[in-house]
């Protein structure tokens, strides 16, 4: 598979879908049951996941889960990495219930069978947790990220973007509940976090800018805001281009909440 990886890290999505694809054909000519059918065919849902195709995406990787069914006891890393994929389309899609219930089913094989405290748990739990906070389970969802943060924090400084990122979302999450000073110091220090890694032209740096904006925009700090989101459109444009999802989410609460005067 690791041609298809390749074809990713150049640039190529479309050809690594097609890689896997021919994958997915080859391993379905062999005898069944084969793992390497139900490997095929969770890198072709993953493929698809990661161009947001989430609908095709699914297909596949349940197709995987069907594969692997006879040799899931066999193969609980591929099963829980499939769980995840899964549960990732359904949150991307709207779907945060069916999320909740296939992460947490994730999350159980990865502590019970796998490690509880390697780095693809904490994701397990940032995900789930995001998949709470969207159902209203705003407690439940802050207990998991406290548990993805002490991962993180044990497993060294090559994951400190990562818990910048379990930093920014807890900061919303308290944002929500009313809790600004809490918020304001989590959104800081998800800042600082991913300076640490990248001072200049860090997209990073530039998302947790805007959810900093979004706090002092309901705090009644307009000045600071509008300047943070002049900041973050500016890094994104510059690192992720005028088009992608980042940059238009910065310049549409740039131009929602603070609009060019008219011209006189």
């Amino acid at each position: 598979m690791e041609a298809g990886h390749r074809w990713e890290r150049s640039g190529s999505p479309d050809a690594a879908a097609l890689y896997f694809e021919r994958a997915v054909r080859v391993a379905a000519s062999m005898p069944q049951p084969d793992v390497r059918l139900a490997e095929a065919r969770f890198e072709l849902g993953d493929a698809l996941r990661r161009q947001a195709h989430f609908e095709r995406a699914q297909k596949e990787l349940r197709a995987s889960l069907d594969a692997l069914e006879p040799l899931r006891d066999q193969h609980p890393d591929l099963h829980a990495r499939t769980l995840d994929a899964i549960g990732y389309c359904q949150l991307a899609s709207g779907d945060a219930e069916a999320a909740a219930g296939t992460l947490a089913r994730a999350l159980k094989l990865r502590v019970e069978e796998l490690d509880p405290e390697d780095a693809a748990t904490a994701e397990t739990l940032v995900n789930l947790a995001e998949a709470h906070h969207r159902i209203g389970e705003d407690e439940q969802a802050l207990d998991l990220l406290v548990e993805a943060t002490y991962i993180y924090t044990s497993l060294g400084e090559q994951y400190r973007i990562r818990l910048a990122t379990v930093h920014d979302n807890m900061g919303r999450i308290y944002r929500g509940l009313g809790r600004f000073e809490e918020s304001e110091r989590l959104h800081r220090r998800a800042i600082e976090l991913a300076r640490r890694v990248q001072e200049r032209d860090n997209p990073n740096v530039a998302i947790f800018e805007r959810s900093l904006a979004n706090l002092y925009m309901l705090t009644g700090h307009e000045a600071e805001a509008e300047v943070l989101y002049r900041d973050s459109l500016a890094i994104l444009e510059r690192t992720l281009g005028s088009e992608h999802y980042e940059t238009q989410a910065s310049r549409t609460m740039l131009e929602r909440n603070f609009p060019d005067e008219p011209e006189s």
